[in-house]
């Protein structure tokens, strides 16, 4: 495919970078010249410098022959107007735009090819709180991501002191669990993937991602720690767009404060949020966190604009008793060394922006894209199509189906159903099929295995 990316920013050259991988055709577009001069020193991508609404700066970055536009610049606004006119003016078949702020979805009427022709829209502030949100769900999982079923689940955990699988091996969590209801895909050892094995023992620092039902992952979680407590008490460091989403969807059932240095911005939050306590003050600031009874908080979340602040907050917090904390992180970078920090999960929103962007490139009908540590691995959530004369999966059993060597099915949604599948699974139409790919370079044989011969109508 052709794409165009508009914006160099974190998103746009990591996005760039993922699609040169899968050989796409990438121009990038910036008024930043620098930023375009590091971009084409890494990757081999076209670049264009101009203003990204600009028509004579999209007609030089070969618009009219474009399959797809991404619009990730800061500005709503110009992500906006560039997707107006690469429709009007170009015609572009498929264009993508990362939209902030919340005021622009209050109506819906406003997207529509009659109105703003923006086909996919991309909220990083609704993906990172339903991200929050979903590993809120399961306390103790370091990372929980859905499918398009509640059912099923990819989560994170790691051991810790006490619980019951440190020092024991695959084998023995298959024994302590239901077979039907986990399944482990990808350990990574101090920061690298770790081949998995029926006598693999667990240590301190592992990560272990695994799909579980589920009504099994609190089980699943119990195995390699202490159960942790119900979540009641929160603080939140930072009222931006997320705090404040976040706060939002907390307050009815937890005891919810925030604290942010921004007065104008602490005046704001409490006349909308009556429910949620509002601090004026510096989030790190140990003789407040104390003040505030920190060693009672079941969760510290910090989510401001600034990484190093987060993580120190973040540590700060679990130095002072915060029970479990939370930072959000953009450079992708510090990964690794927070690994053997007492912050318990990182969250990385480029990750959860790029995923939700993948699911509408990939050929064929994928549901849901998810990023495994810094996207050395993914998990996919695909429809199969056909019958049984045009599909190379429809009436097989799993056994039968030739997957490259990187590629494991290791999930099922069918309909209301959803299961780990066995080797006698067979295959029906409409099925969703999860699967983990280690190797990205396999993407295209698995894209051609989702394929519908042309004799299918």
């Amino acid at each position: 495919m052709q794409i165009i990316i508009l914006g160099a920013g974190q998103v746009g050259q990591s996005l760039a970078a993922t699609l040169v991988d899968e050989h796409h055709d990438v121009t990038l577009v910036d008024q930043s010249a620098d930023a375009l001069r590091e971009c084409r020193d890494q990757l081999d991508i076209r670049t264009v410098v101009g203003r990204c609404s600009y028509p004579d700066v999209l007609r030089e970055a070969n618009a009219d022959e474009a399959d797809m536009i991404i619009a990730v610049t800061d500005s709503d606004e110009a992500n906006m107007v560039a997707c107006q006119v690469a429709y009007t003016l170009f015609h572009v078949p498929i264009k993508i735009a990362r939209i902030r702020s919340s005021h622009y979805f209050i109506r819906r009427e406003l997207f529509g090819r009659d109105n703003l022709p923006i086909d996919v829209f991309i909220s990083p502030e609704q993906l990172i709180t339903e991200n929050i949100l979903q590993e809120l769900a399961h306390p103790g999982t370091s990372e929980a991501l859905a499918f398009s079923h509640e059912g099923i689940k990819l989560v994170s955990i790691k051991p810790y002191y006490g619980g019951p699988l440190l020092g024991k091996t695959l084998q023995q969590l298959y024994q302590a669990t239901d077979s039907n209801k986990v399944k482990a895909l990808a350990l990574f050892r101090k920061g690298k993937l770790t081949p998995l094995t029926p006598d693999t023992c667990f240590e301190l620092g592992d990560e272990l991602y695994c799909v579980a039902l589920r009504s099994a992952i609190d089980t699943l979680v119990g195995l390699f720690r202490r159960p942790p407590g119900a979540i009641e008490k929160i603080m939140i460091a930072g009222g931006g767009h997320i705090g404040k989403t976040l706060a939002t969807k907390l307050a009815d059932n937890c005891h919810v404060k925030i604290i942010d240095h921004n007065p104008g911005l602490c005046e704001q939050l409490s006349k909308t949020l009556n429910q949620a306590t509002i601090l004026c003050a510096d989030a790190s600031d140990e003789d407040l966190l104390i003040n505030e009874n920190i060693e009672d908080t079941d969760l510290f979340i910090s989510l401001t604009n600034d990484d190093e602040s987060n993580i120190l907050s973040a540590l700060q917090a679990k130095k002072l008793g915060a029970k479990r904390s939370m930072a959000l992180v953009n450079r992708s970078s510090y990964l690794d060394l927070l690994g053997d920090t007492s912050i318990n999960s990182v969250i990385l929103p480029k990750n959860i922006m790029i995923g939700s962007i993948l699911s509408h490139i990939r050929q064929g009908d994928i549901v849901r894209v998810h990023a495994i540590r810094r996207r050395q691995a993914e998990a996919i959530e695909a429809i199969v199509h056909g019958d049984e004369e045009s599909s190379q999966l429809i009436g097989k059993a799993l056994r039968d189906i030739t997957l490259p060597k990187s590629t494991q099915i290791c999930g099922l949604i069918r309909g209301e159903t959803v299961m780990i599948p066995s080797n006698d699974t067979v295959i029906e139409a409409l099925d969703h099929l999860i699967l983990l790919i280690l190797d990205k370079t396999d993407l295209r044989a698995i894209e051609k295995l989702f394929k519908v011969s042309a004799n299918f109508f």
